[in-house]
C-alpha cells in the first residue's frame, strides 16, 4: 500500500538506492573482517589449545589416506577434520590454512545471525545489533583465529537454526531438509548439536498440542532424521573401536546433581550471559525505559540488578576452586579464553608461573557488569506482553534451554566458550521486545560498546597468538639445534603436535612441579623447558619475545635447560 502511494521519482530513487539499504548491514560484517584480517592474520602457522589434534588427523589423512582420530578429545570432530581436509586440498596443508579455514566460518557465522534475525522480523539495525554481539565476543574473535571446533559447530548450528525458522514460519519441506544437513554437520562437529533438531521436534509437538492441526510428521521426519541418524552412528562408533572411547556422549551425563549445584551453575552463567550481551541490553534498555514510561522504570531493572549484585556477594564469600587458578571468588567463574591471566592458566599450555594481566580489581568490576547486564536481561524477560501470534518464542526458548542442559548436566569443566551457541537466540528474544514495544536504542552507546569489545578481543587473541608463536619459535630452535624431542618440553602444543601418536604411552619418573599435561608425555623428560618464567633447577639458556598488546611492551618466554 505505501509503494502505491509513491511518486515515479520516489521508486526510482527508492529502486536505486535498494541493494545499499537492503545490504549495509551485511556490508559491515564484510568490512569488519576485512579491518581485523588486516590487524590481525589468521593466518600464522602454529597451533593453539587442541588445535595440534585435529591438525594432525587431517595431515595424517593426507598422508596415508587413513583417518586417525587423536585420543585427546571427546569431541565426534568428523565434518571439523573434513573440512579442513578441503581448505588443505584447496591451499596446501599447513597450520595457516587450517586458522584461516576457521575465519571463513566465523563470517558464515556471524552472517547466518544476521539473516536468522532478519528471518524473525527484526529491523536491519537490530539485526545487525544482534550479530554484532558475536563478532565482539572475546571467546568469539580469540577461536575464530584458530583451528579449534568452536566455531564450525557455532556456523553450523546458526546455519541450521535459520533453515529451520524459515521452515517453522514459511512452510516448504526443502527449509526442513537444509537444516537437518546443517544440523547433522554440527552433530558431525560436536555430538550435542542433536540438541537443536530436539528442540525442533519439542517445538513442532507444542504447537501440535496447542493448536489441534495434524501433526506434522513429514516436517519432524525431515528435520530430526538425519542428525539423529549422525548421533546414532557416532554412538556406535567408539564401541567398534573406530573412534577413542572418550567419543562417547553417554559417559558425561552427570546422573547426579543437587539443588544447590544447579542454582550455582545457572547464576554464574546468567552473568556470563549478562556480560556478553551488555551493548545490547544497555543501548535497548535505555530505549525500553524511555519509551516504556521513562526512568520511573528504571528501579525494577535496578532492583534486579542488585539481586544479582547479591548473588555474587555470597559466591565471593563462598569460593570454588578452579582448575589451574586454585581458590577464585568472583568472574571469571568459568575461564579458558578469558582468564586473570590473558588466556589459559599457569601450567594449562605452557610451564612455569605467570603474571596475572588483569587484576582483582578490574575482576571486581566485570562483575559489577555483569550483575547489571544480568538485570537488564531478567527484566526484559520478566516483563508481561501479548502473545506474539506466529513468532516462534517458544522455539527460540527451547534452543536456549537445550542449548544450556548439557552445559549444566554434563560432567567436565564448564568453559565460557560453550555459551557462544546461545548468545544470537537470547539477543533475538530481547531485541524482538525492543521492536514491539517501538524502542529506539541508544546506537551510540551500543556502537561504542560493540568497538570497545572488538578492540578488546583483537588485543587478547593477539597476545594469545603471540606468546603461542614464541613457544613455537623456540620449540624450532631447540630442535634446529639436533637436541632430540623427547628432550624438549615446548608446552602442551607442540608436545602434542609431535607425539600425537603416543600420548600416555611409555614410562617415566613424574618431575616435581611439572604441568598437569605433562602426563600425557611421560617419555619426555624435560631437559630443554619452554617457560613463561624462570625455574628452580633450570639455567636460561635463550629467550624468545612477543608483541603484547595488553601490556604495551614486548613480552618474552625463557628457554631453559636443566641445571647439572
Amino acid at each position: 500500500m505505501r509503494a502505491a502511494r509513491l511518486t515515479g521519482s520516489q521508486e526510482m530513487i527508492r529502486a536505486k538506492a535498494g541493494p545499499l539499504a537492503r545490504g549495509w548491514p551485511a556490508l559491515t560484517i564484510l568490512l569488519a573482517y576485512g579491518g581485523m584480517a588486516l590487524l590481525l592474520s589468521p593466518a600464522y602457522n602454529w597451533p593453539v589449545i587442541d588445535s595440534w589434534a585435529f591438525a594432525w588427523s587431517v595431515r595424517h589423512l593426507l598422508e596415508t589416506g587413513r583417518l586417525v582420530i587423536v585420543d585427546w578429545g571427546a569431541m565426534s570432530q568428523l565434518a571439523h577434520l573434513g573440512w579442513g581436509l578441503l581448505a588443505s586440498w584447496l591451499a596446501g596443508f599447513s597450520f595457516g590454512t587450517l586458522n584461516a579455514s576457521t575465519f571463513v566460518l566465523s563470517l558464515t557465522a556471524v552472517l547466518a545471525s544476521y539473516a536468522l534475525l532478519r528471518e524473525l522480523g527484526l529491523e536491519r539495525g537490530l539485526s545487525l545489533l544482534g550479530a554484532g554481539v558475536l563478532l565482539a565476543n572475546p571467546a568469539f574473535v580469540l577461536l575464530s583465529y584458530s583451528y579449534m571446533t568452536d566455531v564450525p559447530f557455532l556456523a553450523w548450528m546458526t546455519l541450521a537454526l535459520w533453515m529451520y525458522l524459515r521452515g517453522v514460519r514459511r512452510g516448504g519441506l526443502g527449509w526442513y531438509v537444509l537444516g537437518a544437513v546443517f544440523a547433522a554437520l554440527a552433530v558431525l562437529v560436536r555430538q550435542n548439536g542433536i540438541v537443536l533438531p530436539a528442540a525442533l521436534g519439542a517445538y513442532l509437538l507444542w504447537e501440535w498440542a496447542r493448536r489441534r492441526h495434524p501433526f506434522p510428521w513429514r516436517e519432524g521426519m525431515a528435520g530430526i532424521l538425519l542428525p539423529a541418524l549422525a548421533l546414532l552412528v557416532l554412538m556406535l562408533l567408539p564401541r567398534l573401536g573406530a573412534m577413542p572411547a572418550r567419543a562417547d556422549i553417554l559417559m558425561w551425563v552427570k546422573r547426579e546433581l543437587t539443588i544447590g549445584e544447579l542454582a550455582g551453575k545457572l547464576f554464574r552463567l546468567l552473568l556470563y550471559m549478562g556480560l556478553f550481551l551488555l551493548p545490547v541490553t544497555a543501548a535497548a534498555g535505555v530505549g525500553m525505559l524511555l519509551r516504556g514510561g521513562g526512568w520511573k522504570e528504571a528501579w525494577k531493572p535496578a532492583l534486579l540488578t542488585i539481586l544479582a549484585g547479591a548473588g555474587a556477594v555470597w559466591q565471593f564469600f563462598h569460593p570454588f576452586r578452579l582448575p589451574y587458578i586454585g581458590i577464585w571468588r568472583m568472574m571469571p567463574y568459568y575461564p579458558a579464553v578469558w582468564t586473570p591471566f590473558g588466556t589459559g592458566s599457569p601450567g594449562e599450555w605452557l610451564t612455569g608461573p605467570r603474571e596475572m594481566l588483569f587484576s582483582y580489581r578490574f575482576w571486581a568490576v566485570i562483575t559489577a557488569l555483569s550483575c547489571a547486564g544480568a538485570g537488564l536481561l531478567l527484566w526484559s524477560a520478566l516483563r508481561r506482553r501479548p502473545s506474539e501470534k506466529g513468532w516462534p518464542a517458544g522455539l527460540l526458548w527451547l534452543v536456549v534451554i537445550a542449548n544450556l542442559a548439557p552445559v549444566v548436566l554434563f560432567r567436565g569443566e564448564i568453559y565460557e566458550r560453550y555459551l557462544l551457541v546461545v548468545l544470537v537466540p537470547t539477543a533475538a528474544l530481547f531485541l524482538r521486545a525492543v521492536q514491539r514495544e517501538r524502542a529506539r536504542p541508544a546506537w551510540a552507546l551500543a556502537g561504542g560498546l560493540l568497538a570497545l569489545y572488538l578492540a578488546f578481543s583483537l588485543a587478547l587473541t593477539a597476545e594469545f597468538i603471540g606468546w603461542n608463536g614464541a613457544a613455537w619459535r623456540a620449540g624450532e630452535r631447540l630442535a634446529g639445534q639436533g637436541i632430540p624431542l623427547e628432550q624438549i618440553d615446548g608446552g602442551f602444543a607442540w608436545n602434542g603436535w609431535h607425539f600425537a601418536d603416543r600420548l600416555g604411552q611409555g614410562e617415566g619418573a613424574s618431575e616435581a612441579g611439572a604441568p598437569a599435561y605433562m602426563e600425557l608425555f611421560p617419555f619426555i623428560t624435560r631437559q630443554y623447558v619452554v617457560s613463561f618464567s624462570p625455574l628452580p633447577g633450570y639455567e636460561v639458556v635463550g629467550e624468545e619475545r612477543y608483541w603484547s598488546p595488553l601490556r604495551g611492551a614486548s613480552g618474552r618466554l625463557y628457554i631453559l635447560h636443566r641445571a647439572q
